[in-house]
């Protein structure tokens, strides 16, 4: 994975059965050129496992993209080397509701094929 998700690992470090994820990020334009603004932006219930504890009994790991339930885990806020925020979720083991292959998109409850 790349330098930030590097950085997010060594910083945090989940425990009791749970993995660390950083959360997919939807772009600034939709796919017609209009502009999003941070209220319009939805936020993907999908992202990247950088971190999992070493008592997890399920074979997750590092650069895996999962999808997750909407409400789960614990949400918080990682600054990286560019100074910009990263939103993460520590999440229990059993709420990683699937294993996302390939480049698809998950939206509240739908996915999306990109």
């Amino acid at each position: 994975m790349d330098k930030e998700h590097q950085i997010i690992a060594n910083a945090i470090q989940p425990e009791n059965k749970r993995v660390l994820v950083v959360r997919d990020v939807e772009g600034d334009r939709t796919d017609a050129g209009l502009h999003l603004t941070d209220e319009t932006r939805q936020k993907f219930d999908s992202g990247v496992i950088v971190s999992v504890a070493d008592d997890c009994t399920k074979p997750y790991k590092y650069g895996q993209r999962i999808g997750f339930q909407k409400w789960a885990g614990v949400n918080t806020m990682i600054r990286c080397d560019d100074k910009k925020d990263r939103e993460c979720v520590v999440l229990m083991e059993k709420d990683v509701t699937m294993v996302i292959q390939g480049d698809t998109r998950v939206y509240a409850g739908q996915k999306v094929a990109r």
